[in-house]
C-alpha cells in the first residue's frame, strides 16, 4: 500500500462515487462536485490519484469544492497527465487570479478538450488573461464559459484574441450579469467582429 492509499484523507473518498475507479487506475468520468474538497488533504490525494487513469479519463467534474488558489495548486499538477480529457468543469471554487496563473498552464496539455468551464471563479482580467495563454493549444475546444468573473475590456479582448485561434469553438461566455457588464459596449462589438462564426446566442458578453 503506497502513502496515498494508506492516508487519512483517502478514506474520506470511500463514499465517492468512483472511489474504486480512482484507485484502480481506470475511470472514465469522475464526478466530485458539491464534496467540499476545499485546498486541504483531501484534494491532494484526489490529485495525487488522477494520473493513474489518464489513459481513460474524459470527464472531470470538480465544481463547487471552494478549493480556492491553493487547490489549484494541488490540482495543477495532475492536469498534466490527463490527455484524453473531453470536459472540465471547475467552476464555482473561488481560485481568483492566482489559482488561474497556476491553472493555465495546465490547461494547454489537455488538447483533447472540448468543454472548459471556469465560470464563477472571481478570475478578474489577470486571470482571464491568463487563461487565454493556454486556449491556443485546445483546438478541439467548443464551448467555454468564464461568466461571471468579473472579466472586463482587457480580460475580454485577451481571451477574443485567442479564441479567433480555435476552429471548432461554437460557444463563448463571458458575461458578467443581466443588469452590469464590465466589458463596455465598444468592446463587445470588437468582440463580436473578431468571432463572427459564433452565433449571436452562443457568444454572451
Amino acid at each position: 500500500m503506497d502513502a496515498v492509499e494508506g492516508s487519512t484523507s483517502l478514506a474520506s473518498l470511500n463514499d465517492f462515487s468512483g472511489c474504486k475507479g480512482l484507485l484502480a487506475g481506470s475511470l472514465e468520468s469522475l464526478d466530485l462536485s458539491g464534496r467540499d474538497l476545499g485546498h486541504q488533504e483531501l484534494v491532494v490525494a484526489v490529485a495525487r490519484l488522477l494520473p493513474r487513469s489518464a489513459a481513460t479519463l474524459t470527464s472531470l467534474d470538480l465544481r463547487s469544492n471552494n478549493m480556492g488558489p491553493d487547490g489549484a495548486v494541488s490540482i495543477a499538477p495532475a492536469l498534466t497527465a490527463l490527455t484524453a480529457l473531453q470536459t472540465f468543469r471547475i467552476e464555482s471554487n473561488n481560485i481568483g487570479p492566482e489559482g488561474a496563473d497556476i491553472i493555465a498552464p495546465a490547461l494547454a496539455s489537455l488538447t483533447a478538450l472540448v468543454v472548459l468551464r471556469l465560470d464563477e471563479n472571481d478570475l478578474g482580467d489577470d486571470g482571464a488573461t491568463a487563461v487565454s495563454a493556454s486556449l491556443a493549444r485546445l483546438q478541439k475546444l467548443r464551448d467555454l464559459d468564464l461568466s461571471k468573473n468579473a472579466i472586463g475590456n482587457e480580460g475580454g479582448m485577451a481571451v477574443a484574441r485567442e479564441a479567433t485561434k480555435l476552429p471548432v469553438l461554437r460557444a463563448l461566455i463571458l458575461r458578467w450579469k443581466e443588469s452590469t457588464n464590465p466589458i463596455s459596449p465598444t468592446t463587445q462589438a470588437a468582440i463580436c467582429n473578431m468571432l463572427p462564426r459564433i452565433s449571436a446566442g452562443n457568444l454572451l458578453l
